[in-house]
């Protein structure tokens, strides 16, 4: 079975932002990088081996971190590709879009990134989008101006909306097609060639997960969205990253790829019962790979026993 995909976790010592819902800080990082010498050896391994396994996008991103706090790594990263006997061409950098500038993007597309996936959490708020992501004042992020930075450098444009209760103002039943309709009249003029509607998830009792609870979308407002893209849309592909329970459709609306979960995004119980039912087959849906901070392989962000090599 081919990976599709190859997602690089850049190192960094501490990250600029200081996101209110970053399930990262819940979690102890046991992935630690060896020397230099090292560590971009076991990259090219792991490079080369994954190439070899059909993979031909690569996802640079970081778990602490802006991957751009690390430029020696993409210096790296950039010389390993264009050296290996098969150089992905289909790279992509998720970011928060602090950092980004003419002259970093000018940097990255010479890395190879042909996608930036900017990471939104308040698209209709630029401020309030800077504070919930909590990053510095002189780093604030103009939404419409680095949307069109980005685009006007050649590049294809994601827009990763973070499912805050900020994004879209409640609607109910008889104006739900009206309000998401101006939502997507919004990302349009941002540029925006793909959207990705990430949900918040909670995880145990702790202030992130209240966090998250207090200020997520409702479900009712998700479940609206869904509905929405599947009656407007024109469906174009289904496509796995991973597991079951990111079964993933594609749809096009006004020349915009739309990514909804499958699976009816506020539906819990439907998730589950879908996952024990397909439990068995779960090893034979791996779609992509994860080259941790430590250079290691793995198949699973939150399983050392995911380790390939």
């Amino acid at each position: 079975m081919e990976i599709q995909s190859l997602s690089i976790t850049v190192p960094t010592e501490k990250c600029i932002n200081n996101c209110k819902f970053c399930c990262s800080k819940l979690h102890k990082n046991p992935y630690k990088k060896p020397n230099d010498i090292v560590f971009y050896n076991m990259i090219k391994d792991r490079l080369d081996f994954a190439t070899n396994k059909g993979v031909d996008t690569i996802i640079l991103t970081s778990a602490n971190g802006e991957v751009l706090q690390n430029i020696g790594f993409l210096d790296q990263f950039a010389k390993l590709n264009q050296s290996s006997r098969k150089p992905v061409i289909n790279i992509e950098l998720q970011t928060s879009g602090v950092l980004l500038t003419p002259l970093t993007l000018s940097y990255l597309a010479k890395c190879g990134v042909k996608t930036i996936s900017l990471s939104i959490s308040d698209i209709n708020d630029d401020e309030n989008n800077r504070i919930l992501c909590g990053t510095p004042v002189e780093h604030k992020v103009n939404i419409t101006e680095l949307c069109k930075m980005i685009k006007d450098n050649g590049f294809n444009l994601r827009l990763s909306l973070n499912m805050t209760k900020y994004q879209i103002p409640s609607i109910d039943y008889n104006n739900y097609k009206y309000i998401i309709k101006e939502l997507f009249n919004k990302l349009k003029s941002l540029g925006s060639d793909q959207i990705t509607f990430r949900e918040l998830y909670l995880t145990d009792d702790n202030p992130i997960s209240k966090w998250i609870k207090e200020n997520k979308c409702g479900d009712d407002v998700l479940n609206y969205i869904n509905t929405y893209i599947r009656l407007n849309g024109v469906k174009l592909e289904r496509f796995s990253f991973g597991s079951l329970k990111l079964l993933l459709l594609q749809y096009s609306i006004d020349e915009m790829s739309v990514v909804v979960d499958d699976n009816c995004m506020a539906n819990t119980e439907k998730h589950n019962k879908l996952l024990d039912e397909y439990s068995m087959f779960r090893e034979e849906s791996i779609r992509y790979y994860i080259i941790r901070e430590d250079g290691r392989l793995y198949t699973r962000w939150d399983d050392l026993a995911s380790l390939i090599f």
